[in-house]
This record gives C-alpha cells, sequence and structure tokens, in this order.
C-alpha cells in the first residue's frame, strides 16, 4: 500500500529555499512491478561522487563548499568528508543536524554528460544514529532535472522520513523552479520504517515521462526491496527537460526549527552514485 499526499500550509527548507505545500489529502493503492530491480546495475553510464582532491587528500569543508557551487546550504558549518570503518564506502559525507540555529546541508551535484539524461538512478547508503529524533521529519538525497531554456525550472525529488520514521519521497515536478521560495510538493509514503544504526541502501529512479502525457515513473528501493512505485508521473510538460543529477540535501523539514531545540547528531552518507541512459 503506498500513500500519495499533497498538503497544505507546510514549509520546507529545500536548498535555502522554503516551499508552501499545496493540495488535498488523498490515497490509493499502487500495483508495484513485481520484476522491477533495484536499478543500480540497470543504467549503462555510471559516476560517483567524488570526496578527494585530485592527490587522493580528503576534502576539507571550505573544499566541499567551493564544489558545491551556487544554491549551497549550510556545507561549510554542517558538512564535513570523514573516513569511515565497516562501511559501503572508505570515505563519506557526515552532516550535522540538530542543535541550535539551521540544521543540515544541501548542494545540487550535476555531473558532465546528463544532457539529454532521461532515465537515471541514485544510489548511495546512510547511517541514522540509533537515538536519532525523527522530530518532524527529514530529507535525504534525491534526483533533479532543470529544462533547457527555462530560467532554472524543472523537477527535483528528495527521500524523506516523517515523525515516526516512515519512509517516503517528496516530488516536485516540472513546474518546480529552483529560484522560487514557494512551490508544490507531493508527498509518496510508504508503511515502511527507516532503520537507525546501521547502514541502509537507497535506490531511487526517475524515468522522464513521455512529453504532455503521465506515464513517468518513480521507484525507490531499501535495502534491495521495492517500497514505492507510481508509473503515472508527469515529470515534465515539454521535451527540453532532462535529468540534470543530485539534490544532495540531508536535514530535518523546516518545521522541525520552529519547535524546541533537541541535540545535535550526524547523519552519515556514502558517495551518492548517478547511473543514467
Amino acid at each position: 500500500m503506498l500513500n500519495k499526499l499533497s498538503f497544505q500550509n507546510q514549509v520546507n527548507a529545500v536548498g535555502g529555499l522554503a516551499f508552501l505545500v499545496a493540495g488535498s489529502f488523498f490515497a490509493y493503492e499502487l500495483t508495484r512491478s513485481r520484476d522491477a530491480k533495484p536499478c543500480d546495475a540497470r543504467y549503462p553510464s555510471a559516476t560517483q561522487m567524488s570526496l578527494q582532491k585530485s592527490g587522493g587528500e580528503i576534502l576539507s569543508p571550505g573544499e566541499l563548499q567551493a564544489r558545491a557551487g551556487n544554491g549551497e546550504r549550510g556545507v561549510l558549518e554542517k558538512a564535513s568528508v570523514v573516513k569511515v570503518t565497516g562501511a559501503p564506502s572508505p570515505l563519506a559525507l557526515t552532516v550535522q543536524v540538530g542543535g541550535t540555529g539551521d540544521t543540515g546541508a544541501s548542494f545540487f551535484w550535476a555531473p558532465g554528460g546528463l544532457q539529454k539524461a532521461t532515465a537515471a538512478c541514485l544510489s548511495y547508503h546512510v547511517f541514522l544514529p540509533k537515538d536519532l529524533d525523527f522530530a518532524l521529519g527529514g530529507q535525504l538525497p534525491g534526483l533533479f532535472g532543470i529544462a533547457r531554456g527555462a530560467n532554472q525550472r524543472g523537477f527535483a525529488t528528495r527521500f524523506t522520513w516523517d515523525e515516526q520514521g516512515g519512509m517516503g519521497i517528496e516530488a516536485n515536478l516540472s513546474d518546480y523552479d529552483l529560484t522560487a521560495p514557494l512551490t508544490d510538493s507531493v508527498f509518496y509514503r510508504s508503511q515502511a520504517l527507516l532503520p537507525r544504526g546501521r547502514w541502509v541502501q537507497v535506490d531511487q529512479e526517475v524515468t522522464l515521462n513521455t512529453p504532455n502525457a503521465q506515464n513517468g515513473i518513480l521507484r525507490l528501493w531499501v535495502d534491495g526491496r521495492l517500497k514505492l512505485e507510481d508509473t503515472t508521473v508527469a515529470w515534465r510538460g515539454n521535451g527540453s527537460l532532462s535529468i540534470s543529477g543530485s539534490l544532495t540535501e540531508v536535514g530535518y523539514r523546516a518545521e522541525r526549527l520552529e519547535g524546541p531545540t533537541k541535540k545535535s547528531a550526524n547523519i552519515i552518507v556514502s558517495p551518492p552514485q548517478l547511473s543514467w541512459n
């Protein structure tokens, strides 16, 4: 059972911008593709985010911020690259959440070669501390795309958790404006809970729709199990929009900042891998 929800009057911190979530509540059941395997092995082209300099040295917070470029939030203050043992990768990105002031970090990762990509898979592992406060929910990396010549308009997705740790996807569709403070979000929610205290594998797949048709695809696998699927998504209204990369966001939702201050914690994410065609 999958719930696809659109909320009104909620504010969301994404890439340093607030988003108004509008619409009504509704739920429906989707038929999942039993033969839909995790997407990381089904694409011919792939690249992984580098957390090192050309000589192999670990990126400093300042160097990480420089690579993040325009539109980053909290990278210098909250993010760092660390060595990890017993993990899926020797290096990982750690982001401080909670505590006082702003929380978390976000930036856009747009590797080259995706100019005409219409389908992509984003894969990474995430470690949430065993005692992490789920608070009012949070967000982890997803995908984004920009329409050519459309003044930064496109789509974006984020892997999310709610107050109880329920997993889901937040999606902004083809009218999403990366530079605007307000836009609409659609929430896809799974009944499964996001584990804490261990590494969790996340695979997220987006296939763009035929222009002006509702046949786009959104899928989410967690630890190799298909948790969400929608094959009726209208990601774009014309053929100029393609997949651009990863919206690499780690942190609590905006509403989290309005409540009592909780203790700080570190969320660890392995270097995301992006595959496409």
